[in-house]
């Protein structure tokens, strides 16, 4: 997620979430994300007006930013850090476009305790089995403590109004993060098989047996 900054409004913030679907996590994952965004932006609502709402918005990172962007004509934009190989490439070439595009980055430590760079790990010494783990855990606990939360601000520069139409945005639902199951009735599940049929692909269900054999 990424707080833009806005040049004309008395630099009022706006809240986005982006999702491409260059991976995709499991279902249990999907599900937690689009509960805590749904949360989240409600938590944001009811504390600081209307105009506090994530923003979400689909597609390839620096196209939607600069997309959100240019609507709400931002100059900087906040986000947190991920550390993945593949994520962090991605997120190099995210700053590379915005700069290109005259827009600001400034990327935060929003998940760990320690950024991995400042931990030492000292690999001469043999600390028991579990591979790393020892020799991470002795670095890490050496290392300077995490620093406390901040508190909550007591008020955040918004706009008075919901910003999801300014910035192009699409509803949470939208998103595609969770489709709950859906119970299969006997119309939808006739449906089902002609399409598979049609398509040359036959799924047998059957119905498990209350006899047992011997």
């Amino acid at each position: 997620s990424s707080t833009t900054n806005h040049k004309t409004q008395a630099h009022c913030c706006f809240c986005c979430c982006l999702w491409c679907c260059s991976w995709r996590p499991g279902d249990a994952s999907l599900l937690w994300a689009a509960a805590a965004l749904q949360s989240l932006s409600s938590d944001l609502k009811s504390r600081y007006g209307a105009g506090a709402a994530i923003v979400c918005k689909r597609g390839p990172y620096a196209a939607a930013l600069q997309e959100v962007a240019a609507a709400v004509g931002a100059s900087v934009v906040f986000c947190n850090r991920r550390y993945e190989p593949a994520m962090t490439a991605a997120d190099a070439a995210v700053a590379e476009s915005l700069a290109a595009a005259g827009l600001q980055l400034q990327s935060y430590n929003g998940l760990l305790l320690q950024e991995p760079w400042e931990v030492q790990l000292d690999l001469s010494k043999w600390y028991g089995h579990f591979g790393t783990l020892m020799p991470f855990y002795r670095a890490w606990s050496t290392a300077k403590p995490p620093p406390s939360p901040l508190p909550e601000p007591r008020s955040v520069p918004v706009l008075p109004k919901d910003p999801t139409q300014i910035a192009g945005g699409i509803p949470l639902q939208e998103l595609g993060l969770y489709s709950p199951p859906r119970r299969r009735t006997a119309a939808n599940g006739q449906q089902q098989q002609q399409q598979q049929q049609q398509s040359g692909l036959r799924i047998v269900i059957s119905k498990p047996s209350s006899k047992s054999t011997t």
